[in-house]
């Protein structure tokens, strides 16, 4: 038997030598035929990785030949110029397959449990994949291993036929070049649309998640992210027409008196709460129960409706509308607004608080260095971040999510702790998806997440209590970042037909205003306002007599443009010249808002 398995051995070492030598003419057509299919083949691989379904993916060949040709020519071009630059094509195909794969696998999980896709721009929290990979639901499906065989067969026979490019390093290097020179004209130049017009790519922008979703639909995968880096390279920022110091000035003439006086607040409070979202204003079969305590909040003090810049997730989008106090319409509307900040400093509505003597806090129980909080805040103005560490919850956790309990007492520990005013921004985390947890036990994912919502009502009914015993004037504004995610078939949205003619209802969002002292309240809109004039309308309610000159002039645009937030625009891309100017000078130009003159 061991000289049988010894003579098989140099039978396939002197099989696999044969092979690899082979350098005849024929042997060369055959290389380069593999070669030049292996594009082609991996666009099916990595469309079928996330569609996990056959016909789905006979559909997109069938009915979308043009997007499908378009993206076997790009792959093409990025597997000649690996190849070329590295001269084993197994080595090229490695990298170009292991990056597709991995990315479709990506694509694939996001969309499982959040039916939301994966975009370019989530590339920034590659950083986080511990953190993010505890949000999804791991498993291995026939498709993801039957995929991955194929790509490494292809691997192994590029191996084993040693296709290589066999030219002088000089004509490999022009080759890369030519290469990449075509996709980078192909992506981030205006031919672009050209040419994704003719191969028949969708090229909307994706202003909402149910347009994303329609345009991937008809994408896919590849080409959905060619157009998303398209979009990404040609939509840089440039400062307004006539940007100066004196335009600036000009549309801060536009400040007025606060409409009433109150008591200054001797502490202020922001809560975003993590997917927390008022369903009964989408549908009249979600009851009470789950907001007694908002509602008995805001019947005390004051509410609304605010319209929120995301859906379903990009907490920060929301969380940067209400610490900066601008649209993220202005900027675009990226994932990560405060990636767009150009300022070593941006004197956000901490900083305006902080100017007028209060200590600013920032809490939040997750990782600090999660859409990196810890390096860019304090730019904001905060004196002090505290997240997961410097929270003792123990095991009063939901699913792993830090109870809203514990924020809410750590925020009144704060405030019973510091002499100074105190200004606190707190994001909580319990109500953050995935909601699938229950799924096996005959809950849907409405019900889970509905029982965590009344569990934050009934922490809500402490907190309020806990504020009205503090004996130190206490505003509060409470507003949930967004609605949430539902990933399985048959959720409440597609129950009740919300989609790609009606998502603008899910953009809206109930907030309260609540004091524990008396408070003129005839400041508070009686429409729906965008969501990052809450902080302008929270600083002209608790220091009334001190309202800066630049937060006073943002309030008073309200009157005239209550709503600038892109998903509820009629165009695709509107503009409003004061907003734009102000934000682009707070976040990247001068600052000359922030002249004290002013």
């Amino acid at each position: 038997m061991k000289l049988c398995i010894q003579s098989m051995m140099r039978c396939v070492r002197t099989w696999i030598c044969t092979q690899r030598t082979a350098d005849t003419k024929w042997d060369r057509i055959v290389n380069v035929t593999l070669m030049s299919l292996f594009p082609f083949l991996l666009v099916i691989l990595t469309e079928l990785n996330h569609l996990q379904s056959f016909g789905a993916l006979w559909a997109f060949l069938t009915e979308h030949f043009g997007v499908f040709l378009l993206d076997a020519i790009m792959l093409g071009l990025l597997f000649f110029a690996l190849t070329a630059l590295m001269r084993r094509a197994w080595i090229a195909a490695t990298v170009l397959g292991g990056f597709f794969y991995l990315l479709s696998c990506v694509e694939f999980f996001k969309y499982d449990v959040s039916r939301s896709h994966f975009l370019p721009a989530d590339m920034a929290l590659a950083g986080n994949l511990g953190d993010v990979a505890g949000m999804a639901k791991l498993y291995l499906t026939a498709f993801l291993i039957v995929d991955l065989l194929v790509l490494a067969a292809s691997v192994l026979v590029f191996w084993l036929r040693n296709c290589n490019l066999t030219v002088r390093i000089s004509q490999r290097l022009l080759t890369a070049a030519i290469c990449l020179v075509c996709v980078t004209v192909a992506i981030v130049t205006p031919l672009s649309s050209v040419l994704y017009g003719f191969f028949g790519l969708d090229q909307r922008e994706a202003v909402s998640t149910f347009t994303a979703n329609v345009k991937f639909k008809n994408n896919r995968l590849l080409a959905f992210w060619i157009s998303e880096l398209s979009q990404m390279a040609q939509s840089g920022l440039s400062a307004p027409k006539g940007y100066s110091q004196e335009s600036i000035g000009a549309l801060l003439a536009s400040a007025e008196k606060p409409l009433a006086e109150n008591l200054q607040a001797h502490n202020v409070i922001i809560v975003m709460s993590e997917s927390y979202g008022d369903f009964r204003a989408l549908s009249s079969s979600v009851g009470d129960l789950a907001y007694e305590a908002f509602d008995a909040m805001m019947s005390e003090g004051f509410g609304g409706t605010a319209v929120v810049p995301t859906f379903g997730g990009y907490t920060v989008r929301s969380e940067f509308e209400l610490i900066a106090g601008l649209p993220s319409a202005s900027l675009k509307d990226p994932v990560e607004p405060h990636r767009v900040i150009k300022r070593e400093t941006v004197e956000a509505i901490p900083a305006l608080f902080a100017d007028l003597g209060y200590k600013t806090f920032y809490l939040h129980p997750y990782a600090a260095d999660f859409y990196d909080r810890d390096t860019v805040y304090p730019t904001f103005g905060f004196d002090t971040l505290l997240c997961e560490d410097s929270f003792a919850g123990g095991e009063r956790t939901r699913y792993g999510r830090a109870d809203d309990a514990v924020c809410f007492e750590k925020t009144v520990e704060i405030i019973a702790e510091t002499e100074e005013p105190t200004f606190l921004f707190v994001t909580t985390m319990q109500n953050h998806q995935p909601y699938y947890y229950e799924s096996d036990h005959n809950v849907d994912e409405m019900t889970f997440y509905m029982e965590g919502i009344a569990e934050t009502d009934r922490a809500l009914e402490d907190f309020h209590a806990a504020l009205d015993a503090l004996g130190e004037p206490t505003i509060l504004l409470y507003v949930g970042d967004h609605l949430p995610f539902f990933g399985l078939e048959g959720n409440f949205y597609e129950e009740y037909g919300y989609g790609e003619e009606n998502y603008d209802a899910l953009y809206r969002q109930s907030y309260l205003i609540y004091a524990n002292y008396e408070l003129d309240g005839r400041a508070v809109p009686q429409e729906e306002i965008s969501l990052f004039y809450l902080p302008h309308l929270l600083m002209q309610l608790a220091v009334s007599d001190s309202v800066p000159t630049v937060s006073a002039a943002i309030w008073n645009h309200a009157e005239s443009v209550p709503v600038y937030t892109t998903v509820c625009m009629p165009n695709e891309r509107a503009a409003d010249p004061f907003l734009d100017a102000i934000t682009y000078d707070r976040v990247i130009g001068a600052a000359y808002s922030a002249n004290p003159l002013y």
